[in-house]
């Protein structure tokens, strides 16, 4: 029992350290602009992109408020509010849905999907020249570890 604790440990300070430094990385090559725009954002409205993202990935159409607040675990009027807050800041889109037009979805704008995509490329593009350095046997043991913790998190840490 006392190996599985200091594993433990030791498991989520590397998951951190790398998290810290894959972050300071990609925070060094911003623009000043840019990175005024992020630092900006507050934990929660992060977090909403975050959710945004991940919920158009299913639903590209957009996804209705009500789905975004529970997601989120909050009120309608502050999910709203700060839905608002994105889409003046140029991060959301408010699109009036395909099935019933007196319905309105939220998605990812276009400068909001530019933004997600740049930054994508540029975290693809480390892991990529790090992968290069690493036998395929441990990269390939790597993956299935972090999926199956993710999958863990997913199934049995949920709010």
């Amino acid at each position: 029992m006392q190996n599985e604790k200091k594993l433990s440990q030791t498991m989520l300070k590397s998951l951190c350290y790398a998290v810290d430094e894959l972050r300071d990385c990609w925070l060094s090559q911003q623009s000043q602009e840019h990175l005024s725009e992020i630092l900006s954002l507050s934990a929660s409205q992060f977090r909403m992109v975050t959710a945004v993202r991940r919920m158009t990935e299913a639903h590209p159409e957009g996804i209705m408020l009500k789905e975004l607040a529970a997601k989120l675990s909050l009120s309608s009027s502050a999910v709203s509010v700060m839905v608002d807050g994105m889409v003046r800041r140029g991060f959301f889109a408010r699109v009036t849905s395909t099935e019933d037009r007196r319905k309105v979805n939220i998605g990812i704008s276009e400068s909001g999907k530019e933004r997600i995509r740049a930054n994508e490329e540029f975290l693809q593009s480390i892991c990529a020249d790090f992968i290069r350095t690493q036998p395929e046997e441990k990269v390939i043991a790597a993956l299935e570890f972090l999926q199956n913790f993710a999958t863990y998190l997913n199934e049995n840490h949920k709010e």
